[in-house]
């Protein structure tokens, strides 16, 4: 399982482009570096490049894997058209032409593992992304690459979905809206991953959080990666996102992430089978006031002046976590996943996990995007929970064994006990394996019941023969 995040030692300040500093991202347990900002290239000439720099480093400190933004290339998706009289290129010819030109700079790099080429594209910039994805696969094979992943990272699923909307005259849900803007980019690429950028939380004010955008989208993502038989990719957030009190392109305010909700996304992913994790975002960000980016020193993984934060030490335990679960993960498929609300928890919870009618978020309103509940679950024969709520994820192996994921995934602002949630099951077996805490461990079971406790953000895997 690959890990990275965007930025990266050295992207805003050319004074951490270190051996220190990359080391101390490696010990983080990042085993993948992304070169954005001033770590990426634009044609300026490889040698002794900010980009070549960080590829000697990343080797320095044992990272085998570099992803690159290369501007000429992420430049071309943002045309109207590519081809044709009045465009950058007469033919496809000529536009994989410039695409080689470009990647033979840097195709000698072994380590290199990847390229963007686009950061949340819309539905008219298909066609280009389309072009320039397979234009760069080509490249990559006739320059002597073995692969080369190009990195796409999607729309995630908010607001109404207007904004991925085919405006085709046909009337479709924001889920039906959101499944056809994942396939139309998978169709055009011909991608064999997928990457999304969501954060399920928000600032309280005006009806606070959005989560079941988050577990719809998630629910949708992995169907479609399941449909075209392609890895699916998440970006984690190591901050709580845009909330805007004052007018369009002024800051609002944060809500800082804690341990638990890192943990909670990190799990939810894993969950749904994902094959790769990125973090957004490791350098802070702008702390202007008229930025919509705005965030306080502090909120990402370490602050401008390259200290660690605490962000850092929840990052590094969440990457433990996870390498602990890919160790068995990639020899699982996703089967179904489910939502069980707590009669104990504030009514707007049912609405906001699950879904229902019609209600507002801060993104404007969604309807009819529901979280689809109807999952039955082949290794659960019977469950009862005290608090909180559980997200429960099936998953199966190539030899029929089963692993089941079980999450209190309950927003910390709704938790007004200390007390974690206690799951009991019925799984029907005798004997299972449970990742918990950290550590796998053999459990006997009596009556094929199995009793656990999770606070929030927390996970037991358990696997069934």
């Amino acid at each position: 399982m690959d890990f990275y995040t965007y930025s990266a030692p050295g992207a805003k300040d050319d004074n951490l482009r270190t051996e220190e500093a990359f080391r101390d991202y490696a010990d983080c347990g990042f085993n993948t570096i992304f070169l954005t900002a001033k770590n990426g290239y634009n044609g300026e000439g490889w040698k002794n490049s900010n980009s070549e720099k960080c590829f000697e480093l990343a080797k320095k400190v044992g990272i085998e894997k570099v992803i690159l933004d290369d501007y000429r290339i992420i430049d071309l998706v943002r045309n109207k058209e590519l081809i044709g009289e009045d465009c950058q290129f007469d033919s496809k010819e000529a536009l994989e032409s410039f695409v080689k030109n470009c990647m033979s700079d840097y195709a000698h790099e072994k380590s290199l593992f990847g390229l963007r080429i686009c950061d949340e594209p819309n539905l008219p910039q298909i066609k280009q992304c389309g072009l320039v994805y397979r234009a760069v696969k080509k490249a990559a094979k006739e320059l002597g690459m073995e692969y080369i992943y190009v990195h796409l990272n999607m729309l995630p699923l908010v607001g109404d979905a207007k904004i991925v909307s085919p405006n085709d005259g046909v009337e479709r849900t924001p889920r039906e809206i959101y499944e056809y803007y994942l396939s139309a980019f998978i169709e055009a690429t011909g991608a064999d991953v997928i990457c999304v950028d969501n954060y399920p939380f928000r600032p309280r004010q005006n009806g606070g959080i959005f989560l079941l955008g988050y577990y719809t989208g998630l629910q949708i993502l992995r169907r479609v990666c399941d449909k075209y038989n392609i890895k699916m990719a998440f970006v984690l957030q190591s901050f709580e996102m845009i909330h805007k009190t004052k007018p369009e392109a002024t800051a609002g305010f944060r809500r800082l992430s804690t341990v638990n909700e890192m943990m909670l996304q990190l799990n939810s992913v894993l969950g749904f089978g994902v094959s790769e994790i990125s973090f957004y975002t490791y350098c802070n960000h702008t702390m202007a006031e008229t930025s919509p980016y705005r965030a306080m020193d502090g909120s990402s993984f370490i602050t401008e002046g390259g200290a660690k934060t605490r962000i850092y030490e929840f990052g590094k335990a969440a990457i433990s976590h996870a390498k602990k679960v890919a160790e068995v993960l990639e020899d699982y498929k996703f089967m179904g996943a489910k939502i069980f609300v707590h009669e104990s928890c504030p009514a707007e919870c049912e609405e906001l996990y699950v879904g229902g009618g019609e209600f507002n978020t801060l993104g404007g309103k969604i309807s009819g995007s529901s979280f689809d509940n109807s999952y039955v679950f082949e290794s659960i024969k019977s469950f009862d929970t005290d608090s909180d709520i559980l997200l429960a994820t099936e998953l199966k192996n190539v030899n029929g064994g089963k692993m089941v994921m079980l999450l209190n995934v309950l927003d910390i602002v709704y938790k007004y006990s200390v007390s974690p949630m206690t799951v009991k099951l019925n799984l029907g077996v005798s004997k299972i394996k449970v990742l918990r805490r950290g550590e796998w461990r053999e459990v006997e079971l009596v009556n094929g019941e199995y009793q656990t406790e999770l606070n929030v953000g927390e996970a037991n895997y358990i696997l069934l023969d």
